[in-house]
């Protein structure tokens, strides 16, 4: 088994997404996991490595739905059986308030960890 190479820890969920592509089609997604750094999603296909994706994720703080939204861009992907893809999405930009809201609920999901 290889070494993880990944800066931030990994926190499997359950949440939906909204992704733009450049051309502006929208597409709802599951998102797999989430990091301080970005989200592991699972794209309808395969997207070219450094492709830019907005982003909008939905996620429960304090038994509310709120939603993030970011800049990103592919940093890894792989086909899977159902010719459908996985997609590592890394951040790229995304605004202050959404960024402290992120954190505070990467904390939440630490903090439920023990």
């Amino acid at each position: 088994m290889g070494a993880e190479r990944r800066r931030h820890q990994r926190f499997a969920i359950k949440w939906q997404a909204r992704v733009m592509l450049m051309d502006r089609s929208i597409y709802a997604v599951p998102v797999n996991d989430v990091s301080k750094g970005g989200v592991s999603i699972r794209f309808p296909n395969m997207l070219p490595l450094n492709s830019q994706v907005n982003i909008e994720i939905l996620m429960p703080y304090r038994g509310e739905m709120h939603a993030i939204r970011a800049k990103t861009c592919v940093a890894h992907h792989a086909l899977l059986e159902d010719n459908s893809a996985k997609l590592g999405l890394r951040f790229t930009e995304i605004g202050r308030e959404h960024a402290h809201l992120f954190n505070n609920v990467l904390q939440e999901l630490l903090n439920s960890l023990g």
